[in-house]
């Protein structure tokens, strides 16, 4: 309650702001905004309807917000500030009918499309961004761009511009700038330099050597990695020391479509139980009534339940595997002037067994002015205390996980972290945090992570440290880059300093037995980029391979070698890329198992017909293309297909659909009257074949 209460009282006061405004503002200047507005987005006249509001507040100043609609199903918002200066802007529209599966505009022009759109929405800030990260297919129907400021020469990644492509239409969709235009650059003009920023960085901050969680096998595997051994923490690239860089919010104005989400909260509360399912469940299961429920947990002493407090909200539904438990929430709230008390409860809805049970009351916190009860020390102490009594089979595994000495003034906070200790190795995956409220000395939360089934890379044969960096420098030299300085509060950044940290190309996982970097996953990190294959020079199948390697489609490191056979495996994997948007690698023998497995799962091949490093035939490039888009079934019908093919014999009653199916969609042909269906197909027939089918 005290949730939708702070909503309706925000709205409430949002709408009194604007109307302020509103009402304050010159009509010439509202105009004016609203003509800048629309020119910058090349907005037409011919919309359906428009309205608009504003907000104000001390730290975003003016924003206003506009929303266009059209009758065709189309509508924008946009919200600018006081200058008419973008800060975001959403375009929706029905989707159109195209039947083609290949994007009409390929990945450069998405890319050129988003820079346009950046220079005519913000042309304030020509100059002053450079491409950070951006989608490397454009197959999935959109192109998503980040750019970072960059002043000085030097970047500053808490400042982007985001644009999402529609690469169907060209249009942009998306769109949003996070800038502070406030905010001071100092240049840097008497740096340490490179070379002895690198060594500063050796000596001063370092890696740290850890377990990481992928999963192998289907089973969870703690590898060996080097990361960055504290977090936000530079060096100063005019004195060589440490810096670490707090990461706080900027001066940004507001953006449209922030906030409260009523549509989404209408969508969750929709699959809640209707009042009629939970008496059909009661009835039928013999569940408790909430007013039962209710009234039974107010008997329970240890809850404090007051007859003053009101039961805001129940809820009901299943638990465990099987779904054929159900449990009941209710949440008792009281609310005062200064002070908020609510309790959480959660009882088995058939036997009453209390599942959980949680409780704030801001009156027994106290204020912020209190004396604490507890220090930091004291509750390093009852935590452990409670780990060897609670927890003793684990505390003899871990320990406190080192804090980051180059913060400032760190406030105590109450909780104890610790982290899991493999032979000697921190695993910070798993571990324990418990936490006392310093005010009242009680705990407030205990929580275990712990993976009993996990295996262990070995240690042996392990980079050191010094080599892991040097391996990390080959990706690139150290980055120079601007941080944000706290203000006095330590609330709001006010200013930035040049600093060095690790190459912005480093995933920040570094494999600490092979030296490759990792991805998320833990795999080793491969950076997709559009190939440009020179073998394929005036071959018949040029303009086909070069169009679908500018919408993302890889085939290869080297040469594209045209006239080659294909083999399964990559035969499989360009399908799953042209029907299914996949774009995985599917190089590690791992990932090969995997993507066999899955379809042989999906009946796309039999595990008989498994065989990844051998020349695929043409009937059965068609009989797995025709299985992938979901057409066996009509395939393996008998008696009605005809082809134009001469030795149509040679193909066989039982695939004569594939080969008609793949021949009435005209994207495999044969050749001289012929489907040759026991010969190879080659890679450039492949590349064609699916362009075709993408084309279509």
């Amino acid at each position: 309650m005290k949730k939708c209460t702070s909503i309706i009282l925000a709205v409430a006061m949002l709408f009194s702001v604007a109307m302020t405004v509103l009402a304050e503002s010159n009509q010439k200047l509202n105009e004016t905004i609203i003509a800048t507005v629309r020119e910058k987005l090349d907005i037409s006249e011919n919309h359906s309807s428009f309205d608009f509001s504003s907000h104000e507040s001390e730290e975003r100043g003016l924003v206003w917000e506009f929303r266009w609609s059209w009758d065709n199903d189309k509508n924008i918002r946009a919200s600018a500030d006081a200058e008419g200066r973008i800060i975001d802007y959403y375009r929706y529209a029905s989707a159109e009918d195209n039947s083609s599966k290949l994007p009409a505009y390929t990945l450069e022009q998405c890319r050129e499309k988003s820079l346009a759109f950046l220079r005519r929405a913000n042309p304030e800030l020509d100059g002053h961004y450079v491409l950070a990260d951006e989608s490397d297919s454009a197959m999935n129907g959109s192109y998503a761009a980040t750019y970072h400021r960059v002043e000085n020469d030097i970047p500053y990644p808490d400042h982007t511009i985001y644009v999402v492509v529609d690469s169907f239409t060209g249009e942009v969709s998306q769109y949003r700038v996070e800038w502070d235009y406030t905010l001071a650059f100092k240049p840097l003009e008497n740096g340490i330099g490179d070379e002895a920023a690198t060594d500063s960085y050796q000596e001063k901050l370092g890696l740290r050597l850890q377990y990481m969680t992928r999963q192998k096998d289907g089973k969870t595997e703690a590898y060996l990695a080097y990361v960055p051994k504290y977090q936000n923490t530079y060096l100063d690239a005019e004195t060589g020391e440490p810096y670490y860089a707090e990461q706080l919010p900027h001066r940004l104005a507001g953006s449209a479509g922030g906030g409260y989400n009523a549509d989404a909260a209408a969508e969750m509360s929709s699959k809640n139980l209707s009042e009629a399912e939970r008496q059909e469940i009661q009835n039928a299961e013999g569940l408790i009534s909430k007013d039962e429920a209710a009234a039974f947990v107010k008997k329970i002493p240890a809850f404090d339940i007051t007859d003053d407090m009101m039961l805001e909200s129940t809820s009901l539904y299943s638990t465990g595997k099987d779904k054929k438990e159900y449990a009941i929430e209710l949440r008792f709230i009281k609310e005062g002037e200064d002070t908020y008390h609510s309790v959480s409860i959660v009882l088995n809805a058939k036997n009453k067994e209390v599942l959980s049970y949680y409780s704030y009351d801001s009156s027994v916190k106290g204020n912020e002015a209190d004396k604490n009860k507890m220090t930091q020390a004291q509750v390093a102490q009852e935590a452990q205390k409670f780990i060897d009594t609670y927890a003793a089979s684990k505390a003899g595994e871990i320990a406190v996980r080192e804090t980051n000495p180059f913060v400032k003034n760190a406030e105590e906070s109450g909780v104890i972290n610790y982290e899991r200790i493999v032979d000697g190795i921190p695993y910070p995956d798993n571990g324990i945090s418990v936490a006392y409220d310093l005010k009242t000395g009680k705990l407030s939360r205990f929580r275990t992570s712990w993976d009993s089934e996990a295996s262990f890379e070995s240690k042996a044969n392990i980079l050191s440290d010094k080599a892991a960096l040097q391996k990390i420098l080959e990706i690139g030299p150290l980055s120079l880059l601007y941080v944000g300085i706290p203000d006095e509060e330590g609330d709001l950044v006010k200013d930035t300093k040049p600093v060095y940290g690790l190459p912005f190309d480093f995933t920040g996982v570094l494999s600490a037995t092979t030296g490759e970097q990792l991805d998320w996953r833990g795999k080793p990190y491969v950076k997709k980029e559009i190939r440009n294959y020179t073998d394929i020079v005036g071959h018949w199948s040029e303009e086909y391979v070069k169009k679908l390697c500018e919408f993302g489609f890889d085939f290869g490191k080297g040469e594209f070698k045209p006239e080659e056979a294909i083999v399964q495996k990559d035969y499989l994997v360009l399908l799953l890329e042209a029907i299914n948007n996949d774009t995985s690698a599917y190089e590690t023998e791992e990932e090969i198992t995997d993507l066999y497995e899955r379809l042989i799962r999906q009946g796309i091949l039999g595990e008989e017909e498994r065989n990844p490093g051998a020349p695929i035939t043409r009937i059965d490039a068609a009989k797995y293309f025709v299985r992938m888009i979901g057409g066996e079934d009509f395939a393996a019908i008998k008696g009605i297909y005809q082809t134009p093919f001469s030795d149509e014999a040679e193909i066989g009653e039982d695939l004569l659909g594939y080969a008609a199916i793949v021949s009435g969609m005209g994207i495999m042909n044969g050749s001289d009257g012929m489907f040759q269906p026991n010969g190879s197909i080659t890679r450039a027939e492949t590349a064609v074949m699916l362009y075709k089918y993408l084309a279509r």
